[in-house]
């Protein structure tokens, strides 16, 4: 690949990443008001999820151990192992 087509894939990504930082950003606030809302911690699951697999792509391996850890976090809270408690937001 030319190294204009992957600066592009990069910022592409960079775009899209920040887009969902903002989404989970939101989400965290209102899973904070909402502690039981299991939607809103899907759906900060998943935009986590796909920030890992796009960083994996381009091999980004401190975004993808970043994500990673916050996917296992993520999963904990899930599987109602953890309370969500403003500490861990």
């Amino acid at each position: 690949m030319s190294t204009d087509g992957m600066e592009e894939i990069i910022k592409e990504f960079i775009v899209e990443a920040k887009e969902l930082i903002d989404g989970v950003e939101q989400n965290l606030i209102t899973l904070e008001k909402n502690p039981n809302d299991m939607d809103v911690l899907n759906e900060i699951f998943r935009s986590i999820h796909t920030i890992k697999g796009a960083a994996g792509f381009l091999a980004f391996e401190e975004v993808i151990e970043v994500t990673h850890s916050a996917e296992d976090l993520l999963n904990e809270l899930r599987k109602g192992n953890f309370p969500v408690t403003p500490d861990i937001m």
